[in-house]
């Protein structure tokens, strides 16, 4: 037994010193899983998420559970929509591209905001057009509604996600599922919080190690994305008819989007760029994109393609928009060049007047 207690001593110092170290490396807030409402899930309103394994950021969580500074929200406003790239928690706030609009949008003495984050890490397109009629009943004052996707789901998909959206009900607010978590959630989320050594190793060492696909610790979606991967889905080549009937099916969603919602939407396409081994970047374009551009055509609804606007940014000082000072150049989540670059082509062609 003294041989135990010499050998679980120094351990279980090791483990507090680690411990002690990732709250200030990888820490992340208790997370509220719910039926219904815009995000499958929201964070406990007023904690605090510390990221430093990509970029170095403190981001807190505002009273509806989702990553905002506090602020009053403006009588009209734009909801920025979206995944962990939407939330920026490598980037911090300031620096996201949410944040960056926000402050061209509002005058500088107003302490208002009028670009507001609703997001959720791993968020498909899908996920959004579920949560896309709970998310006006929720916000019902926003002026426009800027979607982010990295790729584009097939159109089966997204029609079965438009015929299954779900609604918002006072008992998916944050208040209500704080008060209502039962008491393993609560322990659950004590652990993930206080002990953020154990959060870290289930949430991304071990999915890491094993590739795994889910997040089996409740993380709600942090995990750095294969971008190239999740780009590049294996699709058989369409013939022209075919491809209509993607497209229709596609104009079918959208249409329908259009009809619930009286505001601006903007689908914000973000593809994955690569750098080959000449220094050349290209774009890698989602197989199923053309027709997604066609099917927005169609139905006047605005597609924004940042592809272009991060090729222009490297050609011009060899800007690259993923990637920070303790990870590799052009891999992982967009970093504040990305943010920056997103923010002046939303807001020149298309947010500018709502100001």
């Amino acid at each position: 037994m003294r041989k135990i207690a010499k050998l679980l001593t120094p351990c279980a110092l090791a483990f507090l010193c680690i411990n002690i170290l990732c709250f200030g490396y990888n820490r992340d807030a208790e997370w509220l899983e719910r039926a219904g409402g815009a995000t499958s899930g929201i964070y406990v309103p007023f904690h605090y998420i510390v990221k430093s394994d990509e970029g170095l950021a403190i981001t807190t969580v505002d009273q509806n559970g989702y990553l905002n500074p506090s602020a009053n929200l403006a009588e009209k406003y734009i909801i920025c929509y979206g995944n962990s790239q939407t939330n920026g928690v490598n980037v911090g706030y300031g620096n996201r591209y949410a944040d960056r609009l926000n402050d061209f949008l509002t005058d500088y003495e107003d302490d208002i905001r009028r670009v507001y984050v609703v997001a959720k890490g791993g968020n498909s397109v899908a996920d959004l057009i579920k949560g896309f009629k709970a998310l006006t009943i929720e916000f019902p004052n926003s002026e426009a509604i800027v979607l982010q996707m990295y790729e584009m789901d097939s159109p089966d998909e997204m029609i079965s996600a438009y015929e299954e959206q779900v609604l918002y009900k006072d008992e998916y607010s944050a208040e209500c599922l704080k008060k209502t978590r039962s008491g393993n959630n609560k322990i659950i989320g004590a652990i993930k919080e206080w002990l953020p050594a154990v959060a870290y190793l289930a949430n991304v060492q071990i999915p890491l190690l094993f590739k795994a696909d889910e997040n089996p610790f409740f993380q709600a979606g942090n995990i750095i994305v294969d971008l190239e991967k999740e780009n590049s889905p294996n699709i058989t080549y369409l013939s022209d008819d075919e491809e209509k009937k993607v497209v229709d099916k596609y104009c079918e969603v959208l249409e329908g989007l259009n009809k619930e919602y009286d505001g601006r939407i903007i689908f914000l396409y973000e593809p994955y760029v690569q750098i080959d081994k000449n220094g050349e970047m290209s774009i890698v374009y989602d197989p199923y994109y053309t027709m997604f551009d066609q099917a927005c055509s169609l139905t006047g609804t605005t597609l924004c393609n940042v592809g272009q606007d991060f090729i222009n940014a490297y050609c011009q000082d060899y800007t690259v928009a993923y990637g920070f000072w303790n990870t590799s150049i052009g891999t992982g989540h967009l970093n504040s060049n990305g943010h920056r670059i997103i923010a002046i082509r939303l807001y020149e062609e298309y947010l500018r007047n709502l100001k």
